[in-house]
C-alpha cells in the first residue's frame, strides 16, 4: 500500500521493519539509500533492475511489516520518478496477500499529487 503522512518523520508501524530514506537528489542517491535502509545483501544488484529485485524477495528481513518512509519527496527527474513509482506499486502489489510478508511505502503529504500521477502513467 502507498499511503501519505504528514509528518513522516514521526510515522511509527508498531513491530514493523522501518526504512527511512530521504535527502534523495538523484537516482544514485535513491539506489544507496534504500539498499542502506532496506540492508539489502551483499551480492544485491545496483540500478532499477536490483532495485526491483530486492523490493520482490526481501526474504532478509525477519519482520512480516515492511515500512519504507519517505521523510521528504525524492528529487528525481521525471523519467526517473516514474520509474521508481512502478517498481513500488507493482512490488507493493506482489505483497499485499503474502503470508510471509507486507510493504507499506509512505510519503510525505504533498508527493500526494505527484505519485498519484505516476500511478495514472501505469495504467
Amino acid at each position: 500500500m502507498i499511503n501519505f503522512s504528514r509528518d513522516p518523520d514521526k510515522y511509527q508501524a508498531v513491530g514493523a521493519f522501518m526504512a527511512r530514506v530521504g535527502d534523495i537528489s538523484d537516482e544514485m542517491d535513491l539506489f544507496c539509500r534504500l539498499s542502506e535502509a532496506l540492508h539489502f545483501p551483499e551480492n544485491a544488484g545496483g540500478g532499477w533492475n536490483g532495485i526491483d529485485d530486492q523490493l520482490r524477495d526481501l526474504s532478509w528481513i525477519a519482520e512480516k511489516e515492511v515500512v519504507i518512509v519517505h521523510t521528504d519527496v525524492p528529487q528525481l527527474h521525471p523519467v526517473a520518478w516514474q520509474t521508481y513509482i512502478s517498481i513500488l506499486s507493482y512490488a507493493v502489489d506482489a505483497w499485499e496477500n503474502d503470508d510471509e510478508h507486507h510493504l507499506t511505502v509512505i510519503f510525505p503529504e504533498d508527493a500526494h499529487p505527484n505519485v498519484q500521477a505516476a500511478l495514472r502513467g501505469l495504467e
